[in-house]
């Protein structure tokens, strides 16, 4: 008998699903007290095993983020840095299965404040000194006298206003090798 020949078509691929929603995002969402460097997670994947990519939105103080930080991106995470003190940051990943899209929900999170600036290490100003320092031949009934002032605050700390008498400044007659003053905090 006669050979019957036919072809059989396949049957026509399933439809794409797209890309699964953007969730679990790290910091997680309304975060408080974050660095100014921040790694970005999330979790992602696709329904049908098609590779991802992610593009990422992000602004400060705009809840809705589009100005885009970076595109094509295959993994679920991103460093930001370089962030402001105290503002919060929204962001929004969007994926794409090279046939669909999937974006996700806006997240947020806020940055720490700045730390506190370190203290001033300068010395205290020693000004209006009476007589100045290493006078030579400075008669005996001078009156001494200085102002210790806080040259970050302006604030004086100590005053000293003393009249020295001979026998401070000479012992048997002969010239004392120094004269020191200490002086207590007002």
């Amino acid at each position: 008998g006669p050979v019957w020949r036919f072809t059989t078509q396949l049957p026509p691929p399933p439809p794409n699903q797209p890309p699964f929603v953007p969730s679990n995002p790290q910091p997680v969402d309304g975060a408080t007290d974050q660095p100014t460097a921040v790694t970005l997670q999330w979790t992602g994947g696709d329904p049908d095993g098609d590779p991802v990519t992610y593009d990422l939105f992000f602004e400060q103080g705009d809840s809705t983020p589009d100005d885009p930080i970076a595109q094509g991106v295959a993994s679920t995470s991103l460093v930001v840095q370089n962030l402001g003190h105290a503002t919060t940051h929204f962001w929004q990943v969007v994926a794409s299965d090279g046939k669909a899209q999937t974006p996700g929900p806006v997240w947020s999170f806020t940055t720490q404040h700045p730390p506190p600036p370190p203290p001033d290490s300068s010395p205290p100003l020693l000004l209006d000194q009476n007589p100045a320092p290493n006078a030579l031949e400075v008669p005996r009934d001078t009156n001494v006298s200085f102002r210790v002032r806080d040259d970050r605050s302006g604030v004086d700390l100590a005053t000293l206003e003393e009249e020295v008498d001979a026998d401070t400044l000479v012992d048997d007659g002969h010239p004392q090798p120094g004269f020191e003053v200490q002086v207590d905090p007002i």
